[in-house]
């Protein structure tokens, strides 16, 4: 009781002290609340999207099934039904697996109306949900007997994020039908899942789950058809090196059935053949977010703290300082009999009350904060949901926060102001106002380092971001939109081409409109195919994007034609098919100039296609703008579609347009529709949305914690300088030059800003390369790299030291030789 009494003691004298001087306490609070701010809403993203493992049961437990990609890329996920079942039967002892698709966005009806909805839609296999674990909210879920081809009615589930926000919660909804657009037969509702399951794609929220049996009739009868993910729950004692034996016999053999074409090489065959299947942990969810982000967060969150030492830096100084003044009382109280460590605990209270209120106002500056980095990680056409509801690992760090800011920042001026001698401040004041003032240099050099590095690692990301935008993608982006057409029912050819010709006409004919196109994909948004080419007598096969176009789409999109001709409606009934190339893949067949006319192979699946060059196109980036264009194929685009993608060159902002488009493309044919319409420029954006994000954020960072910098000298200067008024009216009264004064101040801070600035840039250049993977079109040593923060850290400096310099050479030495 003694001791509560005597900490709550403390608790109200460390508030007197701070209200004492609000000014300062301020300054502490705010500064040390940007730092901690910081460091929290990284934190906070970081939990949701990478750290939080999926809210099902035993999620350690939770493993997926990857294999090499063919090109050294990413590790495929994709596997075909047939392959799941045959490991599924090899390792059931070890493991249960289920499939998962990708989600689709599809568009759905639901009751009676006929007005359509997109909903991100997910196929799954019928023991997903008893191997994961998840509970109904209401009604049931998908079972095993729901995913048998030949069940009486296909099922559905609703995610409860989707019920609530469809159905308002509504009970009826069990029972109900919802029907797909181009499919007969209906779907019925027959649960809701838990609210805490929002599906297993870490950052997206899926809306409903199907069996994956309704995906396509064809699926279960095709080895080769890849379009499921494995996913697997171990079994009680089982660790996944176990479970990867017979997984990999099974794959290996499995794979070892395919037959190949007697084109194909020896080598190709026997690589297939040998690649080897991984299994790895799935506790935090399979999430294209996870790929991209994870290593920026990270950065983020190293950043963030950084920022936080530099605003702690600000705290211990100010503490610091206020033990210097307090020298006096101290020494009186332990010659009193005061205890040392009664007063470092009384010195660590002033510095946690300040450490606590930080953390308080951080942890509010951090949930706005942290749902702006969510929107801006965000692609256009697909949202990001994170979970920033507070759990165990939040409160964990704000605890560690504050007792971080406490014990860096607080221990030291606490040791120091208790470490006096009993009755020693009676000693030369002068030379303790000195010894003073030159403690506080460590925490001023440690801000300068720190913010010197900052400063130049954000500034090779705001360069790279630079650079990237301006990279030339071949074609124009701004003015164009993107239309995605749906269509509810299959056409014959003939039919089909002469309703995308129409399409086209009608549309391009609009007022604001200077073309139209259709085509599979937009650039730079996901989709696509490749296939493997070859030009009679050659040797070699080239790995060449697939697009399907109609004829006006170069001219929409501002694909320049180098060579040859454009395509024709009626190139669809030519024999051999035409095809446009473009530069990229015409380098690699022949040239630019004797590639016209000539005829390539395309391997398909499981026949080789014969078809004739007709013309050349400028290289046009259709994704990553880190790689140049891929190798190119196109295609003439003449049947319809379940989803196809139509292209205008028009006002991209322009509401009026997008409902033309609508209106026209319904009046046309009323089983056409148009879904999501999006401008082009912002597909570009999206492609470089990570780098984006690094520039923004670290960027506004690095000025925050150039800004805390700057305080942190003045405070030094400002301190300095009233500690030494007795020293600085001496030389004044001697005959010194005020001149001469201030810039005694300022050079007395300079070396310190210089080494600081120095060991930062080492620190920096030492970060920086382990990101290179990160940069574009930079290098560590350029003048700039190096220039920037060094200029803006002493401008920072210069702005910061002259208000105390003039004040001074303002010092009247008459009240200076009387100032105690």
């Amino acid at each position: 009781m003694a001791f509560v009494e005597s900490v709550l003691a403390d608790v109200a004298f460390g508030l007197r002290m701070l209200l004492k001087h609000p000014a300062g306490t301020g300054a502490a609070l705010v500064s040390l609340a940007l730092g901690t701010g910081s460091c929290i809403a990284a934190f906070a993203v970081l939990n949701a999207l990478i750290l939080a493992p999926l809210p099902v049961r035993e999620p350690h437990r939770l493993v997926q099934l990857t294999f090499p990609s063919r090109d050294a890329g990413p590790d495929n996920e994709m596997f075909s039904q047939p392959m799941l079942e045959r490991l599924r039967s090899a390792a059931a002892a070890e493991i249960d697996l289920f499939g998962v698709s990708y989600q689709g966005i599809r568009g759905a009806l639901f009751g009676a109306g006929d007005r359509e909805e997109h909903v991100r839609a997910q196929w799954v296999t019928g023991n997903m949900f008893d191997t994961l674990g998840v509970q109904p909210a209401i009604g049931r879920l998908i079972h095993a007997q729901d995913d048998v081809t030949g069940a009486s009615v296909p099922v559905a589930v609703l995610s409860h994020a989707f019920w609530v926000r469809r159905f308002g919660r509504n009970p009826d909804v069990i029972g109900a039908r919802l029907r797909f657009p181009g499919r007969d037969e209906p779907f019925q509702i027959v649960g809701v899942a838990e609210l805490r399951f929002t599906g297993i794609e870490r950052g997206r929220l899926t809306d409903l789950w199907i069996p994956s049996h309704t995906w396509d009739p064809r699926a279960p009868s095709m080895p080769w058809w890849e379009w499921i993910r494995i996913f697997g729950r171990l079994k009680p004692g089982v660790d996944m090196p176990r479970a990867q034996a017979p997984l990999h016999t099974a794959f290996a053999s499995f794979r070892g059935d395919r037959v190949f074409g007697a084109d194909e090489s020896r080598e190709r065959v026997a690589r297939y053949r040998e690649t080897p299947l991984r299994v790895r942990s799935a506790s935090t969810g399979p999430s294209s977010l996870q790929q991209q982000f994870e290593r920026p967060l990270w950065i983020l969150m190293l950043v963030g703290t950084l920022v936080f030492v530099i605003a702690g830096s600000n705290v211990g100084n100010l503490f610091l300082a206020r033990a210097i003044a307090r020298e006096h009382e101290m020494s009186l109280r332990i010659a009193v009999g005061a205890k040392r460590g009664r007063l470092v605990r009384q010195m660590l209270t002033e510095t946690a009350l300040v450490a606590a209120g930080a953390t308080f106002v951080g942890w509010l500056f951090a949930s706005f904060a942290a749902r702006t980095i969510v929107r801006m990680i965000a692609p256009v056409d697909n949202p990001v949901f994170a979970d920033l509801r507070n759990d165990w690992r939040i409160a964990a760090f704000l605890i560690a926060i504050a007792a971080g800011t406490t014990a860096l920042f607080g221990l030291i001026p606490a040791l120091r102001a208790s470490g006096i001698a009993p009755m020693g401040v009676i000693k030369s004041s002068g030379a303790r106002a000195v010894s003073g003032a030159r403690a506080l240099r460590p925490l001023a050099g440690v801000q300068i380092a720190v913010s010197s590095m900052v400063l130049f690692v954000a500034g090779l990301f705001v360069a790279s971001f630079a650079r990237l935008s301006a990279v030339d993608i071949g074609f124009r982006a701004d003015d164009l939109i993107v239309a995605a057409v749906e269509s509810r029912q299959p056409m014959e050819l003939d039919r089909s081409v002469l309703l995308n010709q129409q399409i086209v006409d009608t549309i391009g004919r609009l007022p604001r409109v200077e073309g139209a196109a259709l085509s599979n994909w937009a650039p730079f948004r996901q989709g696509g195919l490749t296939v493997r080419v070859r030009m009679p007598g050659s040797s070699g096969d080239v790995d060449a994007y697939v697009q399907r176009v109609t004829p006006a789409f170069f001219d929409t999109v501002g694909i320049r034609l180098v060579n040859g001709r454009n395509f024709r409606y009626e190139d669809v009934r030519a024999n051999p098919h035409p095809v446009v190339v473009n530069e990229a893949l015409a380098r690699r067949l022949a040239d630019l100039t004797t590639v016209i006319g000539q005829r390539l192979s395309r391997i398909e699946e499981r026949e080789i296609v014969e078809q004739e060059i007709i013309g050349v196109v400028r290289d046009a980036r259709t994704g990553n703008l880190r790689l140049p264009a891929p190798p190119t194929l196109y295609d003439l685009f003449a049947g319809v579609a379940p989803i196809q993608t139509l292209l205008v060159r028009g006002p991209a902002d322009s509401s009026s347009l997008v409902q033309d488009i609508r209106r026209e493309v319904a009046r046309i044919d009323p089983s056409l529709r148009v879904g999501d319409v999006i401008p082009q420029s912002r597909l570009v954006q999206d492609a470089f949305l990570r780098e984006r994000v690094l520039a923004v954020l670290s960027g506004f960072l690095a000025l925050v914690g150039l800004v805390l910098a700057a305080v942190g000298l003045y405070g030094v200067l400002s301190y300095s300088v009233v500690q030494q008024t007795r020293d600085i009216g001496i030389r004044l009264a001697l005959g010194a030059d005020p001149f001469l004064v201030s810039r005694w101040v300022i050079a007395d801070i300079g070396k310190v800003v210089v080494s600081g600035m120095v060991v930062g840039l080492g620190f920096g250049v030492l970060v920086a390369s382990r990101l290179t993977p990160l940069f574009y079109g930079v290098r560590l040593f350029e003048v700039w790299s190096v220039a920037a923060p060094a200029g803006s850290l002493l401008l920072a400096a210069l702005f910061a030291a002259v208000p105390p310099a003039r004040r001074a050479a303002r010092i009247d030495p008459i009240v200076a030789l009387r100032y105690e």
